[in-house]
C-alpha cells in the first residue's frame, strides 16, 4: 500500500518542482495570469453585489416618490425625469392638472424639470417636497418667495454656493432672441447630503419657474428703483443701457403674471 502511495506522490512532487521552476523563470507572465484570474473571479462575486446595491437604491427612490403623474410619454422616461431629473419632456402638464380634487386622498407635489444652470437641473417644487423626501436643510432655510433657491449638497459644492450667494440661470437659446433672458436667483439654503439625485439639483419654487418661462413681467417704472444697482451703475459708466443682462427674480414685488396659474406649465 505504501509503495502505491509513494508511486503516486513522486510524480506529483516532480510536477511541483517543475511548476516552481517555471514560475521563477516566467514570473511576470505568471503574475499577470494570476491577477487576471483574481479579477475575473472578483468580478463574478462583486457583480451581483453591485446590482443588488443599485437595485436597493432605485427601489428606495421609487418608494419615496409615490405615484408619478405626468404628460403622455413613456413610463420609463417619465420616471427618469420626475424621480431622477435625468431628462426633460417636450410635453408638460399644467398647474391646473394637479389640483388636489383630481387626486382624492393623495398629497400632490408638483415637480418642474425644464430649466438648467449649465448641466445642473433647476427643479421647481413646493416647500412640501422636502418634507415628502425627508430632506434636511443643513444651512440657511427653504425658499419662501420667487427668486430664492435651495442648493443640493452636490450642486452647492460644484458651484461653491452658500446662503446669500447669487446664481444666474442658463438661457434656453443663446441665438433665440425671443427666448426669455437669464434669471438671477439668490441661494437661501443648502441641503444636507442625501446620496440621492436631490444632491445635484438647485430647487426653486414654481413662481420662480414661471419667471424663467417669461410669464412674469416687471413694470418699467418699478425698475427705476434700481438707480443704485451696481450692475446698472457699471452699464451707465460704460455708456450702455441701464438694463441688466438678466432678470432679478428676487424683485418679486415688481412682477405680475399674465393669465391664470392653472394654465401655467408644470412638467
Amino acid at each position: 500500500m505504501r509503495a502505491a502511495v509513494t508511486a503516486w506522490i513522486r510524480p506529483l512532487g516532480r510536477l511541483g518542482v517543475l511548476a516552481l521552476a517555471y514560475l521563477r523563470y516566467r514570473w511576470v507572465g505568471s503574475l499577470i495570469l494570476m491577477l487576471t484570474v483574481a479579477v475575473v473571479f472578483g468580478a463574478l462575486w462583486a457583480g451581483p453585489q453591485a446590482i443588488r446595491s443599485v437595485e436597493k437604491t432605485l427601489v428606495a427612490r421609487a418608494e419615496t416618490s409615490g405615484l408619478i403623474a405626468g404628460p403622455a410619454i413613456g413610463a420609463t422616461e417619465l420616471t427618469l425625469g420626475i424621480a431622477y431629473f435625468a431628462s426633460r419632456f417636450e410635453k408638460s402638464l399644467t398647474f391646473g392638472d394637479l389640483e388636489p380634487g383630481r387626486f382624492p386622498g393623495a398629497q400632490v407635489y408638483p415637480v418642474d424639470i425644464r430649466h438648467r444652470r449649465g448641466a445642473m437641473p433647476i427643479v421647481g417644487v413646493t416647500a412640501g417636497y422636502f418634507d415628502m423626501r425627508g430632506t434636511v436643510v443643513e444651512s440657511g432655510r427653504v425658499f419662501a418667495s420667487a427668486g430664492e433657491a435651495v442648493a443640493g449638497a452636490g450642486a452647492a459644492r460644484a458651484f461653491g454656493l452658500a446662503p446669500g450667494d447669487p446664481i444666474v440661470t442658463t438661457p434656453e437659446g443663446l441665438f433665440d432672441f425671443t427666448a426669455p433672458p437669464p434669471v438671477r436667483l439668490t441661494v437661501v439654503g443648502r441641503l444636507a447630503p442625501t446620496g440621492t439625485p436631490d444632491d445635484d439639483v438647485i430647487f426653486v419654487d414654481l413662481a420662480t419657474v414661471w419667471v424663467m418661462d417669461g410669464r412674469g413681467h416687471a413694470h418699467e417704472e418699478a425698475a427705476a428703483g434700481h438707480a443704485h444697482d451696481p450692475d446698472a451703475a457699471r452699464n451707465r459708466a460704460a455708456g450702455l443701457s441701464d438694463r441688466r443682462p438678466y432678470i432679478d427674480a428676487t424683485d418679486a414685488g415688481r412682477f405680475h403674471f399674465h393669465g391664470e396659474a392653472a394654465g401655467f406649465p408644470v412638467s
